[in-house]
């Protein structure tokens, strides 16, 4: 994976502010802290960017024939939080 990457709009007309991402590891359904797969409850950390965000993970973290579920989160200036979160899938 090394980055994931995405691009985000506020449909209302307004200014995305932030995205934050979770990523699942779904062979045990455990989640990213920012250092390993430890989580057992979804948790959303900071994404570089707005429109155009960023979430560096290096390869080494990952495994292979394992997936991996990304979940993206934007909120907008006034704190309308994007709910669901948009999710993709990677192997």
């Amino acid at each position: 994976m090394g980055s994931t990457t995405g691009r985000v709009a506020d449909t209302g007309g307004g200014v995305v502010a932030s995205v934050a991402v979770s990523i699942l590891r779904n062979s045990d359904n455990k989640y990213w802290d920012g250092s390993g797969f430890t989580l057992i409850s979804e948790s959303f950390l900071a994404a570089a960017g707005t429109t155009n965000w960023s979430y560096a993970l290096a390869d080494t973290n990952l495994t292979d024939g394992t997936t991996y579920t990304v979940y993206a989160q934007a909120t907008d200036s006034v704190g309308n939080v994007e709910t669901p979160p948009a999710a993709a899938t990677f192997a």
